[in-house]
């Protein structure tokens, strides 16, 4: 099921770029990003937490580049396979309690943007500082527990799965920087999490380290990304 929320997004966002491609240039204010980053969450109900490599891909409205403005706005819809690794070692003498070593979200984003040039004079080829904030549905998210990274309820049949016991949205904070040539170009940015995505209730049982303190869940991110 993971699989294919990844593959058919990006069989999409090709077909779009193709036809965005075909139009004129001059009245085209489609955008897209493809590209990786390193995800995590900030210590504090999850422990140990470390990067994890995932992948974003996405298509943004902007602003009209070819006019010279002192700022741009832009929005976007993204899908993104995230979350963050963990190093707790397993715990010993117990056949109940299974260190979790990996966190994945499959998330649909909507950044909205405003993209101060720091050329003017350059419009669209300008380098830009991009900043704001980008409310995140998070469709699917899994505990991987063990030292073979196995998914907590993989003895159930995988689309009856149940998500996390979190709060399904989140809105995070980003603030980057990008630059464009011609038509290709690339953006490097810090994502961060606002909101709490514990909402009280995160107990899992079966894992190590022991969950239900009620303390504070929230990501962070690094991203790099071919802009077109």
């Amino acid at each position: 099921m993971i699989k294919r929320l990844i593959v058919i997004p990006f069989l999409i966002l090709w077909s779009l770029r193709a036809m965005a491609q075909m139009a004129p240039q001059e009245v085209s204010k489609l955008g897209f990003k493809m590209g990786f980053g390193l995800y995590s969450f900030l210590p504090g109900e999850l422990v140990n937490p470390r990067p994890l490599l995932g992948y974003t891909a996405g298509f943004n409205v902007h602003s009209d580049f070819t006019k010279k403005k002192s700022l741009y706005f832009q929005g976007g819809l993204d899908f993104t396979l995230r979350g963050g690794n963990f190093s707790n070692p397993e715990k010993i003498d117990s056949a109940i309690n299974r260190a979790y070593g990996k966190i994945t979200f499959v998330s649909v984003d909507f950044p909205i943007s405003v993209l101060l040039p720091l050329n003017k004079n350059k419009k669209a080829a300008s380098p830009m500082i991009k900043m704001g904030i980008t409310p995140s549905i998070i469709l699917k998210s899994v505990v991987y527990v063990g030292p073979d990274r196995i998914p907590l309820n993989s003895s159930i049949y995988q689309q009856t799965w149940d998500n996390l016991p979190i709060n399904s949205m989140e809105l995070l904070g980003h603030v980057g920087y990008q630059k464009k040539v011609n038509e290709v170009g690339y953006y490097f940015g810090l994502n961060f999490g606002i909101n709490n995505l514990n909402n009280g209730d995160f107990k899992i049982d079966g894992i190590y380290p022991a969950t239900g303190s009620g303390k504070r869940i929230s990501t962070w991110a690094i991203e790099a990304a071919m802009i077109f």
